[in-house]
């Protein structure tokens, strides 16, 4: 990404550049990819979170230095559009960075989604127009958002 600040800085990032977050992998049923997740590749699951908005369930897996990230469509939306087009599997790469605004305001001209609250209680953003057919989101490295209520 032409333009961005990818410093130790701006990132939560080592000197070697942008630290990926996690990678996420669309699927039909959590519970049935969990099984060979867990089972056969012996990954762990750390977090586990119904995302209200956009109707998301979303299951981190520590895979070593990168989480996987499972998400599963609880409704119509763009992840249950994603599985209808191309079927499981990937759905994008996504970057922790120390701040969204200050990130996407180096980035000479890249079009982003809006910011929204994504997994983990951190800002969120998807980049548009990725030149390679993967898609790209930006996430706060730290929890910035609220916890919400145990309900």
């Amino acid at each position: 990404m032409r333009g961005m600040d990818w410093s130790a800085e701006a990132l939560d990032a080592g000197p070697g550049g942008p630290r990926i977050d996690h990678v996420a992998v669309a699927v039909t049923d959590t519970s049935k990819a969990l099984e060979y997740y867990t089972a056969v590749l012996g990954l762990t699951v750390v977090h586990d979170e119904v995302a209200d908005d956009p109707g998301t369930r979303l299951t981190y897996l520590d895979a070593g230095n990168v989480f996987i990230q499972l998400v599963e469509p609880l409704r119509d939306g763009p992840v249950r559009s994603f599985l209808l087009e191309h079927g499981e599997g990937l759905h994008h790469v996504c970057f922790a960075v120390a701040d969204i605004e200050q990130s996407v305001a180096t980035m000479a001209g890249q079009s982003y989604a809006a910011i929204f609250a994504g997994g983990r209680q951190r800002r969120a953003c998807f980049l548009l127009d990725t030149p390679v057919g993967v898609a790209i989101e930006l996430t706060e490295a730290s929890p910035s958002l609220p916890v919400p209520p145990a309900g």
